[in-house]
């Protein structure tokens, strides 16, 4: 009880800071406290047969939101008369980008439609002559996934990369006030297809999430109320999440039965549940087994030091790169094998790290999230950036998205793209 009273005084004080320092409820201190503590209490009412959650892990988890919003808060303090400054940037900031010629964004969106549907295509073409099209769609998704290592990745990386850059560029283009064209919505055909043949949900949220967060994080900037049809789209776009979600479970449950849970939740329920509030019991355990040594950001940025490995920058001598980014299962009671950012975090930094990177982080999220509504900024960079920044931050209860490679691929395609249209966007006066 002493946690979930802690959780929800820090919800309620950043939610008022939020309003009062910031001039919105919708800010990356908000977003990542309601997502991070409020999911920290319903893992804490144990709906399902968990195990406890430690006194050492619940600390660290607390230290990492206060350490957090200090952070929030120091940047709140040395930007004097913040939430004035804002919003007399508000009117001026929707002017400029209402008035803002986005034919060329536009333009690669459409390109990355074409080229995500004919990756999938091609992906879709040799399952049909490695095991028949047929048979993947009725197949175990656990059994499909065996022949993961027979299809050529290629295909699967074009999907993703295209899919989600696209995406977050849609997000974007949208909350600026461009209009949202049905065709946009090709973009998520090859995560749903990869998750409906092999059960992974994790691209088709990534998908939907790139979208959805920069209408959350920009759109409230620009104008202080959302007009009808983007608080339609966002409410769509999170009910389509919300069914898929359930769909794929369900495809899942069929092979992998949710009795082991022991609940009295509804099955499709009780995942959602589990998928939610499981990481931080696992990394409770997880926090049990730790040795101690450290990865230095080996974990949290995986892609980029498997880059310098394979450029004989780093060795594996004092870090063991072919364990990183390997999640194995630990019992929670039942068997789990995502655990928080922080496992991340804490196997590359160590305690004292986790504190630094907490602080850091709060920091330069608030930052970026000022940048985004000064009355000066005319650049998409810094929205980018804030939605990369508050995906991070709210899918932190899960995993640190900054060690999927994919993800890494598809934001590098939407930054080329805004940098490729950098000189053809202008600012109409």
């Amino acid at each position: 009880m002493f946690w979930i009273m802690i959780s929800i005084l820090l919800i309620f004080t950043s939610l008022y800071l939020s309003k009062n320092l910031f001039g919105t409820y919708s800010t990356p201190l908000s977003l990542f406290l309601l997502s991070w503590n409020g999911l920290f209490i319903l893992s804490n009412l144990k709906l399902v047969n968990y195990y406890d959650i430690s006194t050492k892990a619940s600390s660290l988890i607390i230290l990492f939101s206060v350490v957090f919003f200090l952070g929030s808060i120091t940047i709140a303090m040395y930007f004097n008369k913040v939430k004035n400054s804002i919003c007399r940037s508000v009117i001026e900031n929707q002017n400029k980008f209402s008035n803002t010629n986005f034919e060329g964004i536009e333009k690669y969106i459409t390109i990355a439609v074409v080229f995500s549907c004919v990756s999938l295509v091609l992906y879709l073409v040799e399952i049909y002559f490695l095991i028949g099209l047929r048979n993947a769609i009725f197949m175990n998704p656990y059994q499909f996934r065996s022949y993961g290592a027979e299809l050529n990745k290629l295909f699967s990386y074009m999907m993703i990369t295209f899919s989600i850059g696209g995406s977050v560029l849609t997000g974007i283009i949208i909350a600026r006030g461009r209009k949202f064209k049905f065709r946009y919505l090709l973009l998520l055909l090859p995560s749903l297809f990869r998750a409906v043949l092999t059960g992974e949900r994790i691209m088709i949220i990534y998908s939907i999430l790139s979208f959805i967060i920069p209408l959350l994080v920009i759109r409230l900037r620009i104008n202080k109320r959302y007009t009808k049809k983007i608080k339609n789209t966002l409410i769509i776009s999170i009910i389509i999440l919300t069914l898929l979600f359930i769909y794929v479970g369900k495809s899942r449950d069929q092979y992998a039965s949710s009795s082991v849970y022991v609940t009295s939740l509804y099955p499709s329920i009780a995942k959602v549940y589990v998928y939610t509030t499981g990481s931080f019991v696992a990394f409770s355990e997880w926090l049990q087994t730790w040795d101690g040594k450290l990865n230095y950001g080996a974990n949290t940025f995986t892609p980029v030091f498997s880059v310098l490995y394979n450029l004989g920058v780093i060795n594996n001598k004092s870090i063991n790169l072919q364990t990183v980014g390997i999640l194995e299962f630990i019992n929670i009671p039942f068997k789990f094998n995502v655990y928080t950012f922080l496992k991340d975090i804490i196997n590359d930094f160590g305690y004292l790290g986790l504190t630094v990177y907490g602080w850091l982080l709060g920091l330069i999220s608030s930052y970026v999230f000022y940048k985004v509504n000064l009355k000066t900024n005319s650049s998409l960079f810094f929205d980018l950036w804030l939605v990369i920044i508050t995906f991070y931050l709210t899918f932190g209860f899960i995993a640190s998205i900054s060690t999927f490679s994919s993800l890494w691929y598809g934001y590098i395609f939407a930054f080329l793209v805004l940098l490729l249209t950098n000189k053809k966007i202008k600012i109409r006066s």
